[in-house]
């Protein structure tokens, strides 16, 4: 009986020491091991199998007065302006001196059982966040940020940012200008020196290693800069999150440009960067700012795999992530270095861009040798922005969508090496399915396709409401599928629109890309809204801040996974012509030629009279309505019929092909990501031409337009239309633009106004370029016509697409 005692005692002993033992070693590698370890998954899933407390960290604006009071000279000039004293003052700032500006609420949770009051990284794809459209005015400094993701081997975080100083320009706006003049500092670097511990010491400077701000800096000369501080902008604090031990802080790192936007602004022969009265607004490279934040090397390893990232609801395991609720225990805080804007010729740039780098900007006068900048907590910043997966694991969600074994929507994690690419190939019956590709670097994708779109949308001027943006997108990317783009992302502004009109019952555009499979449609929640909707001709012009910002972010994403891309509207499409049925052929033929740009010259289609319907409405005046109306064939309004696509409706060009130049000006290109660094909706923006000093003697162009600089002729050149493709910009016609035009009789010849509507040409008769605005005649009778028709369009492409979209609907029953 003892021994039996003893042998318990044993048992009970050892069983208590390998409790203890697993203990120690557990709290050994959480608290100073695995920095994935410290983000501590098991006690916040423990905490979400509860019930969610408020204490995650929620983002918060921390606002600097500006211009800061030591900044200003102490007597001001003769007309009661402001200036700024030089050499540059140290900012003598506190955290009591800031305001908070906190940002609680993701609306992206329509169940009341997750939480709202939590940085979740809102599903699948790019997480809305709440800080673009509640922008605080009050710090100039802050960078306008729509999006942020890590790069996929975790070195990186991208942030895609807009100067919010263009949004309000003009002789009516020049105070608010002069208040959002740091936006453009934010794109001209700076250099820092860190500062070791005799400098510390020297400047009687107090360390704050409880919040991970050790790291002190002071302005100065490339000379005198670190190595990581040569051309920078942002101290970058990165820290992951416990709900037991908050906060752990890593060293702050220095953010870096993609390009030195400066020296690329010089480069287009332009020597000055800022104007008091907005000049500056007019040079598209200066809307779009991207910028990106080195990640501590320890946190690297989490980071590629995607480990800080976990579920928010209820699950017995981190591998099983609901694609709508997943919250990241990985934060990044962004303080911006500040520095008054330079102006004319006051250019800081590095000696290796040779002639350029020649100023008379003066680092030393301009800041001293003293000025340090102060500490993290005492600083304007952006603090807690969520990090959520990078693209690679993202994309590597598409697993569970061709899965028959995965039923319940959740996000099953790939290994790594299983996601190291993946590819789109066609089976012997034509269907599409996913296939991993070797590690031979070769992009996933040949061709993909972005485009920012609504399920209803406000014309520019906000004179017209267009609606219907479900089916245009439904036929839109059967379309472009069909004519061998790869994958298509689609940015949904729906949420931005949505309140202009409370009768829709849709919120987003998810019912038409679920039709599709999800490693050739992804999309992207993207409700932020446009700062200013005028005319571009307006005295305050327009600044669609919320397309620039959806074409950055899709560049970043994707431009690395395909060797082509295009950026355009569900109104355009890109259709081959001659021998050609497909862009991939295209495309393998410029790879060869070393063409780098494709570009298509575009102008306005037309609605077809002969395929419209008549159209009445009691709420048009300029409609009438059908008890008004004698006959069908006497309606004054016609309107696109529900039975003929939208690409056939308005394949009626007014300008015969091939285009004149002139028709440039709104061009639309196809372009290799890997060139074009920076892309603004028509124009290749930034391309590699311009990030390294040019030593060669190859010719170039100048463009037409001259906001678009310098062209390549070798890069870059014109599709041929009538052998290789063309544009067709099916542009919506809504009723009342065809007022009093519903039939060819009521279009005349040399009308003073032109004809709305189109009416279709014979294909052998001539064009005359000086009289399209006039329309034509043709025959003895003299019947007038104004635009062409695309045959390749109306007897090959149009009923191939009705096909497709009838297979479509036929697989997602639909009628």
């Amino acid at each position: 009986m003892r021994g039996r005692i003893a042998r318990t005692g044993q048992i009970l002993l050892g069983i208590y020491i390998g409790y203890l033992l697993h203990i120690l070693l557990f709290h050994f590698f959480f608290e100073y091991e695995d920095p994935a370890s410290r983000l501590g998954y098991d006690f916040i899933l423990d905490q979400f199998s509860k019930k969610y407390n408020d204490d995650f960290p929620i983002i918060t604006a921390y606002l600097e007065r500006y211009p800061p009071d030591s900044w200003v000279n102490q007597h001001d000039n003769e007309n009661g302006e402001t200036s700024i004293a030089s050499p540059l003052p140290s900012r003598c700032v506190f955290a009591s001196d800031l305001t908070r500006v906190t940002f609680p609420t993701f609306e992206n949770s329509k169940d009341d059982e997750y939480p709202k009051n939590m940085n979740n990284c809102g599903g699948a794809y790019a997480t809305p966040l709440p800080i673009v459209d509640n922008f605080p005015g009050e710090d100039p400094y802050l960078p306008w940020i729509h999006d942020l993701f890590p790069s996929d081997d975790g070195t990186l975080l991208h942030l895609i940012a807009q100067n919010r100083r263009q949004c309000d320009t003009g002789e009516s706006h020049v105070d608010v200008m002069k208040q959002w003049e740091g936006q453009v500092s934010l794109f001209q670097s700076i250099a820092v020196r860190r500062l070791n511990d005799t400098e510390i010491q020297r400047h009687s400077l107090k360390e704050d290693k409880e919040n991970g701000d050790e790291s002190r800096f002071r302005l100065a000369s490339h000379d005198e800069a670190s190595s990581d501080g040569m051309e920078t902008r942002f101290l970058c604090r990165f820290k992951s999150f416990h709900p037991k031990t908050k906060f752990h802080y890593y060293p702050i790192t220095l953010s870096q440009y993609p390009f030195n936007y400066e020296y690329v602004n010089m480069q287009k022969g332009h020597n000055v960067m800022f104007h008091t009265e907005g000049k500056e607004n007019s040079l598209f490279w200066l809307s779009q700012l991207q910028f990106d934040c080195p990640i501590p090397s320890e946190l690297v390893p989490t980071v590629k795999h995607g480990k800080h990232v976990i579920s928010s609801a209820h699950s017995d395991s981190i591998n099983d992530i609901p694609l709508n609720f997943m919250t990241s225990a990985l934060y990044v805080d962004i303080i911006p270095i500040r520095t008054p804007v330079r102006g004319l010729r006051s250019s800081f740039l590095h000696s290796k861009y040779g002639t350029y780098s020649k100023s008379k900007f003066d680092p030393i006068r301009e800041w001293g040798r003293n000025h340090i900048l102060p500490k993290v907590d005492d600083s304007g910043r952006w603090e807690n922005l969520p990090i959520c997966l990078s693209q690679e694991s993202l994309l590597s969600t598409v697993n569970h969508i061709n899965n028959p074994t995965n039923k319940n929507g959740k996000y099953n994690r790939l290994d790594p090496s299983q996601i190291e690419s993946l590819t789109t190939i066609s089976g012997a019956n034509g269907s599409t399915k996913l296939s991993p590709i070797t590690k031979n670097k070769t992009k996933p994708y040949k061709l993909v396709a972005c485009t920012w779109t609504s399920a209803l949308h406000n014309r520019r001027g906000d004179a017209r409401t267009i609606y219907g943006g479900g089916d245009r997108l439904k036929e839109w990317i059967t379309f472009h599928l069909m004519v061998g783009f790869d994958h298509i992302v689609v940015y949904d502004n729906t949420g931005a629109n949505i309140p202009v009109n409370k009768k829709m019952d849709i919120t987003n555009l998810t019912h038409i890309t679920n039709m599709f499979p999800r490693h050739q449609v992804t999309h992207v929640n993207w409700p932020h809204k446009i700062c200013n909707n005028n005319r571009p001709m307006h005295p305050n012009p327009g600044e669609r801040s919320s397309q620039y910002a959806a074409e950055s972010s899709c560049l970043e994403r994707f431009g690395p996974r395909t060797e082509w891309m295009a950026s355009m509207d569900i109104d355009e499409y890109f259709v081959p012509m001659g021998e050609y049925n497909e862009w991939k052929s295209i495309l393998n033929k410029l790879d060869k030629e070393n063409h780098k740009v494709l570009k298509f010259r575009s102008t306005v289609a037309r609605l077809r009279l002969d395929l419209a319907k008549p159209y009445f409405d009691d709420g048009l005046i300029e409609c009438g309505n059908l008890n008004q109306t004698e006959t069908p064939t006497a309606t004054k309004c016609v309107a696109k019929s529900d039975d003929v696509t939208f690409l056939r409706s308005y394949n009626c060009d007014y300008i015969k092909s091939p285009k004149p130049e002139r028709f440039q000006r709104a061009m639309k290109q196809i372009y290799r990501p890997d060139y074009v660094l920076s892309h603004y909706v028509h124009y290749s923006t930034v391309t590699t031409k311009y990030v390294v000093p040019n030593t060669s003697n190859e010719t170039y162009a100048v463009g037409t337009v001259t906001k678009i600089g310098r062209i390549s002729i070798k890069d870059e050149r014109f599709i041929d239309e009538i052998n290789e493709g063309v544009l067709i910009h099916a542009r919506t016609r809504t009723p009342d633009e065809t007022a009093g035009k519903s039939n060819n009789n009521t279009c005349k010849y040399m009308e003073k106004s032109a004809c709305p509507v189109g009416v279709s040409c014979p294909d052998d008769l001539p064009f005359e370029d000086n009289n399209h605005k006039n329309g034509f005649i043709f025959g003895n009778d003299r019947t007038y016509c104004n635009c062409w028709v695309n045959r390749k369009v109306e007897n090959y492409y149009d009923p191939l697409l009705i096909s497709e979209l009838n297979l479509l609907n036929l697989n997602n029953g639909k009628k």
